[in-house]
């Protein structure tokens, strides 16, 4: 007999739902902030962040990454090219674009402009006076001076060290959750065979104790790394290169990383629940949607009505704020309250395109009576209910 295999219908393939892609700043952005969250993504408010700081921010992080990649290279570095550069530099910001979950897409992160350029940009911001008694101006000044050389110098005190990438991208998933990103920089140690990951931040001033025992972004830079180069373990050597503090700050201690776990379990889950709580802080002065906010774009205007009302130099406290959030229920009543205080109609108003008045409205049609129906004929002409009384 011949040998007959049995036909076997195949399962239909089953479309899986696309899973989120994270950044760390999405992930900052909850813990900051639950309702700040809510309105950049999932309600998609996407607005550029062009303030001040970011703008120094990225300048910093070009000549720093520069430096690095020289330094890979074995290359000489040459500085006066540098500092020209970091005053002359132009590149125009384009406009950001966005995936769909809410992260921007590689190469239109915004424009680099050199010192030359920031002056004009922010005329007053630039020079304004810190806590500390200097600007960005005078900071950008030390830094193109003395600063510029700190991480050649720092390599050369330190021959054990090597510097593996800069911006070095990323992709890990974490409880099946995708974390997308880019490293500033990553170090080798051959004395001890672990991996150092810095982060450069262009801060005043270094971080308080309490912002070092267990920072979120070197957790999720370790699953990284960790991944990125097999290993068993995580590193959990970590520094804040602060070059306007001339130091390096080390983060971490001793269970970071279950720390950091438990910490990322709680934003993921939060987010899961939608567990949007708006949290009003010192923070509402820089952001995108707080009226306290005075580079405060357009776009951002009318969409949050729980901001701190701090002010640097200001009288309120930092937990003063507009409205209070009472619970979702109140949420839209506080809202209407809010457009009306913007300036906006508190119901917007209905267009009717229905009808148009214009012409003048037709008779409607006489309806002709219609004939009665005939009663039906009992079944077999005798009453299908046999005479019974209902």
């Amino acid at each position: 007999m011949p040998n007959i295999t049995p036909f076997v219908p195949k399962e239909p393939l089953v479309k899986q739902p696309k899973k989120t892609r994270y950044s760390y700043s999405r992930l900052d952005k909850y813990t900051e902030c639950g309702y700040r969250y809510k309105l950049v993504y999932e309600d998609k408010n996407y607005i550029s962040e062009a303030g001040v700081a970011a703008a120094v921010g990225t300048l910093i992080h070009y000549i720093e990454e520069s430096i690095a990649n020289k330094i890979i290279a074995g290359e000489e570095i040459d500085y006066d090219a540098l500092r020209k550069e970091m005053y002359e530099i132009d590149i125009p910001e384009k406009e950001p674009e966005y995936d769909a979950d809410g992260n921007k897409k590689k190469g239109s992160e915004g424009g680099i402009y050199g010192v030359n350029r920031l002056q004009k940009m922010f005329q007053e911001e630039f020079f304004e006076l810190d806590n500390n008694g200097t600007s960005y101006f005078t900071k950008c000044e030390e830094y193109r001076e003395r600063g510029i050389y700190r991480l050649e110098n720092y390599m050369k005190a330190h021959p054990e060290l090597s510097i593996v990438a800069v911006e070095k991208e990323f992709t890990v998933e974490y409880k099946g959750n995708i974390i997308h990103g880019y490293i500033d920089r990553i170090l080798f140690d051959s004395s001890t065979r672990e991996y150092i990951i810095e982060d450069i931040k262009t801060k005043g001033k270094p971080f308080p104790e309490d912002k070092l025992k267990t920072p979120l972004q070197f957790v999720v830079y370790s699953l990284a790394v960790a991944k990125l180069y097999g290993l068993y373990g995580y590193p959990t050597r970590f520094n804040y290169d602060l070059p306007f503090c001339d130091m390096r700050q080390a983060a971490g201690t001793p269970g970071v990383m279950n720390r950091g776990f438990k910490k990322m379990d709680s934003i993921f889950a939060g987010i899961k629940a939608k567990d949007f709580v708006p949290h009003p802080s010192p923070l509402c002065h820089w952001c995108e949607f707080s009226p306290t906010n005075p580079n405060q774009p357009p776009k951002g205007k009318g969409l949050c009505p729980y901001y701190s009302l701090w002010s640097p130099g200001g009288s309120h406290k930092a937990w003063e704020c507009d409205h209070k959030w009472e619970g979702n229920e109140a949420h839209e009543a506080i809202m209407e309250q809010f457009r009306v205080e913007c300036g906006e109609p508190a119901t917007p108003a209905q267009v009717v395109h229905d009808f148009d008045f214009s012409d003048e409205a037709e008779p409607p049609a006489e309806e002709k009576p219609k004939p009665a129906k005939k009663p039906k004929q009992p079944i077999g002409g005798r009453d299908p209910f046999g005479g019974l009384d209902f």
